[in-house]
């Protein structure tokens, strides 16, 4: 990929962020499915709008994790973006899955 891509992202719910969010990634990171390739250290722009609120947060990041289409155990496709995004939007992305985050639910990476 040549030029930053800017990636629209829908979260509806505090299991599908719970799924998508990387806590393992320094500043945190979100698992955006897409069949698009990409490869580790490209950088792209979300536009993430999560179900909370109706204005979307646009973030920069960088990809740091790649699940392939067809890829083994039947995961999906996407990309893992670590986020450069303020402390405040941290926070809040944080604090939208605490009540959840000990589920046994599986997530998009581990």
């Amino acid at each position: 990929m040549t030029s930053m891509e800017t990636i629209e992202y829908s979260i509806e719910s505090n299991s599908a962020l719970y799924r998508a969010y990387m806590p393992f990634v320094r500043n945190g990171g979100l698992f955006v499915l897409t069949e698009r390739p990409h490869e580790l250290g490209d950088d792209v722009r979300l536009t993430l709008k999560l179900f909370d609120k109706n204005e979307p947060i646009p973030i920069g990041g960088k990809v740091v994790w790649v699940t392939p289409n067809r890829a083994q155990g039947k995961r999906a496709a996407g990309i893992g973006v670590q986020l450069s995004v303020s402390a405040r939007h941290r926070a809040r992305i944080e604090g939208l899955i605490a009540d959840i985050s000990g589920a046994e639910e599986p997530t998009h990476t581990l």
